[in-house]
């Protein structure tokens, strides 16, 4: 009997992964994230500020609008964006409906309203997302194509056009509760700009207003999804064991800068007294649940379209990304840098794909130089922040 030769078109070979597995689950992580946000507003109003039922309920329900506000306003603009761009790719407006494309902006929309406070204005959030759909991604010619992380390029786009209308606080929404409604966030408490110097806190006096159980549960002030580090962590091993993104990414950065701002608070001769003071452990892991490093690493640093394709390429895009958080975060005069960052090195994956996307296999000499320089760069710039910030070795 002779066999039948049956030839098909390429790939011959593939993972089981495809992009709509991936968003799937990407946007399943994201929605129930912005559940739990609506959840956690409630129960912080009520439990950690004191307040009402009924201001603990205003307060949820603004942050499920602004949460709405986000992913419609994203819907919407990228529908009209391509019913009059014409795009042959989605044949208008009624194609791109079709295509089930409508999911993807409508996260990019829910993650600009997750990197605000829940005091957040609706029309800053609204302008956020058109501009994260316009500018970081319709204008490169739509999904795929774009250079920036759409949800950072909004994000960026308000914190510089309307950072004094972006506040943390929540006296206008509890006005029965105790006074640390109208206070800032733990890590802009925790530096304080004075003579040219940054001054830290000490963490005993920083334990008054937050434990480690609040920075873990989201019971601060913050941007509504950044704050809700357990569960971030949460998300990072159900996407890791979806094989929706690779592991060592989030784990690299988070690491990175662990590792830099530990080094830090030795030379600043914060360890000793037993716990978490011991080595100045108390240290990094306030710096890490803190601000947007793991919802950054989570949720933005994997992003496919705006990370090197090679595996290698995205371990130093991890690591660089890392160094300029900290950098930033250290020496800088604003308080957070994981948006900046992923957005600087956004601009090199070009340049590291042509880098570390050729041919060759096994140990270079070029390799090896290029991850020296790097572990010089990492340890160069943490033993000089530390010096900046009057520390000794």
């Amino acid at each position: 009997m002779a066999a039948t030769l049956q030839i098909e078109q390429s790939p011959h070979l593939h993972s089981g992964r495809t992009t709509h597995k991936f968003m799937f689950d990407f946007k399943t992580a994201i929605y129930t994230l912005s559940a739990l946000v609506v959840v956690m507003q409630f129960l912080y109003v009520l439990l950690k500020l004191e307040g009402t039922i009924v201001e603990a309920l205003l307060v949820a329900l603004r942050a499920l609008g602004l949460i709405l506000t986000g992913g419609i306003s994203a819907i919407i603009t990228e529908g009209l964006w391509w019913k009059f761009a014409g795009n042959n790719r989605y044949q208008g407006l009624a194609g791109w409906f079709r295509m089930n494309t409508v999911n993807v902006p409508a996260i990019t929309g829910v993650l600009v309203a997750l990197t605000l406070p829940v005091s957040t204005p609706f029309y800053v959030v609204l302008i956020g997302s058109v501009v994260a759909i316009i500018f970081g991604k319709c204008v490169y010619g739509g999904l795929g194509k774009n250079i920036f992380n759409p949800a950072l390029v909004g994000r960026g786009f308000v914190g510089l056009s309307f950072g004094t209308q972006i506040s943390t606080s929540y006296a206008k929404f509890v006005k029965s509760g105790i006074d640390a409604v109208s206070s800032a966030s733990p890590l802009s408490v925790s530096a304080i700009l004075g003579d040219g110097v940054l001054k830290y806190y000490e963490f005993t006096d920083l334990l008054k207003q937050w434990s480690l159980t609040d920075l873990l549960l989201g019971f601060h002030p913050g941007a509504m999804g950044e704050v809700l580090s357990l569960f971030i962590i949460i998300t990072f091993f159900y996407l890791v064991y979806k094989k929706t993104i690779s592991w060592y990414v989030p784990t690299i950065y988070v690491g990175v800068i662990f590792a830099m701002t530990w080094i830090v608070g030795i030379m600043l001769g914060l360890s000793g007294d037993g716990g978490l003071r011991t080595l100045a452990i108390y240290y990094p892991i306030y710096y890490i649940l803190t601000g947007g490093v793991l919802f950054g690493a989570v949720y933005m640093l994997t992003e496919p379209v705006t990370s090197p394709v090679t595996p290698i390429g995205r371990v130093y895009f991890a690591i660089y990304a890392a160094v300029i958080t900290f950098v930033i975060r250290m020496i800088g005069s604003y308080p957070e840098g994981v948006m900046f960052s992923i957005l600087i090195m956004n601009m090199f994956v070009p340049l590291i794909d042509n880098i570390t996307g050729n041919q060759s296999r096994g140990i270079t000499w070029k390799r090896v130089l290029f991850f020296v320089l790097t572990l010089g760069v990492v340890f160069g710039l943490t033993i000089f922040v530390g010096y900046q910030l009057g520390g000794s070795l």
